[in-house]
């Protein structure tokens, strides 16, 4: 395709057209998803809360990205087609952090630290035993993120509803998601041609749509404060 569209300038070449948009758009995507949770972990800094936000949601994300990460490296896939997943699981584990450092104690006393290192801890002793799976442990997984993904947006959109608000979930990042995920669909569809990570990124654009729809429909509503905020499923 180099030679074809840069040297010999056949810019009739249909399929080196499509493959060359799917690898700008796959390394746009990499770029973006290396700061697109940024702005969400800045909000619940300043804001010293998390309130709105599920943790479930938020670890079922992380899971998921996790193993989708591990099964792109494994399977030699160009790092073009999966690099913001691997980006994405540490902004989720810090956003999952956040969230049980900032959950409300029982007295002023009582410190969410023991909890934070203990989960911190928990995530990279996760991480290494995936890596270490066998690769047919490995795609077994990989289809289990597509119910898991679904699974992890659920939480997130049951809050959204049950508040009327969706609290300090960042726009910025639902946003980015959206138009993410839809990319994705055309760059897998281009270049990898895997079904498991097709369907997996059809079903997350769909979801993080209905959140999106949430998110206009209860803008400047403000979330019922309260632990409850934490305790969603």
């Amino acid at each position: 395709c180099f030679s074809s569209l840069l040297e010999n300038l056949d810019y009739t070449d249909n399929d080196c057209i499509k493959y060359a948009i799917s690898k700008v758009l796959g390394l746009g995507i990499v770029v973006g998803g290396s700061i697109v949770k940024i702005p969400q972990v800045l909000i619940i800094q300043r804001a010293r809360s998390a309130r709105g936000l599920s943790i479930s949601a938020f670890t079922m994300e992380l899971i998921s990205c996790a193993i989708s990460t591990v099964y792109n490296v494994r399977n030699a896939y160009a790092f073009s087609t999966y690099g913001e997943n691997a980006f994405l699981t540490l902004q989720n584990a810090i956003i999952t952090l956040q969230i049980l450092h900032y959950q409300p104690t029982l007295t002023a006393r009582d410190s969410n630290r023991p909890k934070v290192l203990g989960a911190g801890v928990s995530m990279l002793i996760s991480f290494l035993m995936l890596y270490l799976a066998p690769l047919p442990t490995l795609t077994l997984l990989q289809g289990l993120t597509i119910p898991i993904s679904a699974i992890a947006k659920v939480p997130q959109i049951v809050a959204n509803e049950k508040n009327k608000s969706t609290g300090t979930l960042s726009a910025f990042v639902v946003i980015a998601n959206i138009v993410g995920c839809l990319a994705r669909v055309f760059t897998t569809i281009t270049e990898v041609q895997d079904p498991l990570v097709l369907w997996g990124f059809i079903l997350s654009a769909i979801l993080n749509v209905v959140i999106g729809v949430q998110l206009w429909a209860y803008w400047g509503n403000t979330a019922k404060g309260g632990k409850g905020d934490y305790r969603l499923p």
